[in-house]
């Protein structure tokens, strides 16, 4: 059995704006990737339905408040993360 683990996966910002989803990986990484039995990813931000979450609901208002889009959702699906 084949364990990966994935450390601080960001997956919002200005590179997940402007790239397809399914080109954020090389082919290579993403077969390595299927080839793995569990995957498992420790996302560093929430993945949101807002792009840009209103910051008077941030935890922290005055800090920087980093969230990944909804259609990153889609990312851990096409790569099956457990």
């Amino acid at each position: 059995m084949k364990i990966l683990s994935f450390g601080d996966l960001f997956l919002g910002g200005r590179i997940t704006n402007e790239n397809n989803i399914e080109e954020l990986f090389s082919e290579n990484l993403k077969e390595y990737i299927k080839r793995v039995d569990i995957k498992i990813a420790n996302l560093e931000s929430p993945i949101m339905y807002s792009e840009f979450p209103n910051i008077k609901n941030a935890p922290w208002p005055k800090k920087l408040l980093q969230v990944a889009p909804e259609k990153m959702v889609k990312l851990l699906k096409l790569l099956n993360i457990n």
